[in-house]
């Protein structure tokens, strides 16, 4: 498959919706003044975009609909190994991981499953993991083919900023 332009700067958009929503479902699951319903729907909310857009990257991987997936992207071999070495699980743990995950957006955020089988929240500590080694291979993939490197900051460190500038929102603001 050939990989556009627009394609790596669509990855790095999803990997940053991604990045973005968990950093604010975090935030506003520390925040102790959590009570406000407003950051209740804006947590759930952004707990599904979480979801959606992780799934854009490691869900579906049907090559005409869902062009980022990382079996799109990269050598599918290749990344499998590295991936699971990255979030340090095996190839079983991650399967069920991503069901788990899969199944959430499936049955609660993409779709409404009126019987759910869903019972939990996926944490989101193995996505970050997974998401992080996807941004390290988008990284490389952009300075071969583009010429131009990602900034100076990991995946990790850009989410731990964003999390700290939306704790420190609510803070102001609640």
């Amino acid at each position: 498959m050939i990989i556009s332009n627009a394609d790596l700067k669509f990855a790095r958009d999803t990997l940053r919706s991604f990045l973005d929503a968990v950093a604010l479902c975090r935030a506003v699951s520390e925040f102790s003044g959590n009570g406000h319903y407003f950051l209740t729907v804006v947590r759930g909310n952004a707990f599904d975009i979480a979801v959606i857009s992780w799934c854009i990257l490691f869900g579906s991987d049907h090559t005409e609909n869902q062009r980022l997936h990382w079996k799109n992207m990269f050598d599918p071999d290749f990344f499998r190994k590295g991936m699971l070495e990255a979030v340090g699980c095996s190839f079983d743990e991650w399967k069920e991981y991503r069901t788990l995950v899969v199944d959430y957006r499936n049955e609660l955020a993409a779709h409404r499953d009126l019987n759910p089988a869903t019972r939990f929240n996926p944490n989101f500590d193995l996505a970050l993991l997974a998401a992080n080694f996807y941004h390290q291979r988008l990284g490389d993939r952009f300075e071969n083919e583009v010429g131009k490197k990602f900034e100076n900051i990991t995946f990790l460190e850009e989410f731990e900023r964003r999390r700290e500038a939306f704790a420190a929102d609510l803070k102001a603001h609640f």
